[in-house]
């Protein structure tokens, strides 16, 4: 079976022109993230198939439309952080590799006009530490994504990252499209060390 890359982020980033670092998270533990979501401070919490809690805390520095992101669990290690992230729309969860644990998948969507959507991946390495997920970069015009302007929705079916989005045609007006709606699964890939998040229904 032939694949092609995820449509989302710049090679071997989760965010397009995002940094992301690691902070000392030795003091964590499933109460306290629990009340971090109750303070209201951004915070998704989700639970595992596992049992672990997850959180995700966004923040919106001062004067800006883009995002950071904290991601943290107890017993899992280093915070990780993604700055300059686009706003968060939906946080997924799935076991797309059939290991046993559950991997995250942080769905951002522009800040700007346009809507388009892009995906952070996490893998949860035996409930001990976070794996990042490589989503390589695209060509937008690249089939299957031609007529693709945005629109995206994602959600995670059986062993698969499915993403749907509207089709817009030449000479599509006030933002309708007119060619129907496309659907794009991805599927989790292990490479020596490496997992990859590739398109793979072609």
């Amino acid at each position: 079976m032939k694949y092609i890359v995820l449509p989302t982020i710049a090679a071997i980033l989760f965010s397009c022109g995002s940094q992301n670092s690691k902070e000392t998270n030795s003091t964590i533990t499933d109460t306290a993230i629990g009340a971090v979501a109750e303070q209201g401070m951004g915070g998704r919490r989700v639970t595992t198939s596992t049992g672990k809690i997850i959180m995700l805390i966004e923040e919106h520095p001062i004067g800006m439309s883009l995002s950071d992101i904290k991601v943290v669990a107890a017993g899992m290690g280093d915070t990780i952080r993604f700055k300059d992230a686009d706003p968060v729309s939906e946080l997924l969860q799935g076991d797309l590799d059939n290991d046993g644990f559950d991997e995250l998948y942080i769905v951002t969507s522009t800040a700007g006009s346009g809507n388009y959507g892009k995906v952070i991946g996490l893998s949860s390495v035996g409930d001990s530490s976070f794996q990042k997920i490589l989503i390589p970069s695209f060509e937008q015009d690249a089939k299957p994504y031609q007529g693709y302007m945005g629109g995206d929705t994602f959600f995670v079916e059986k062993n698969s990252l499915v993403r749907s989005f509207p089709v817009y045609q030449a000479g599509d007006v006030n933002g309708k499209p007119t060619g129907g709606s496309k659907t794009v699964q991805y599927r989790l890939l292990k490479k020596g060390n490496d997992l990859l998040l590739l398109e793979a229904n072609r």
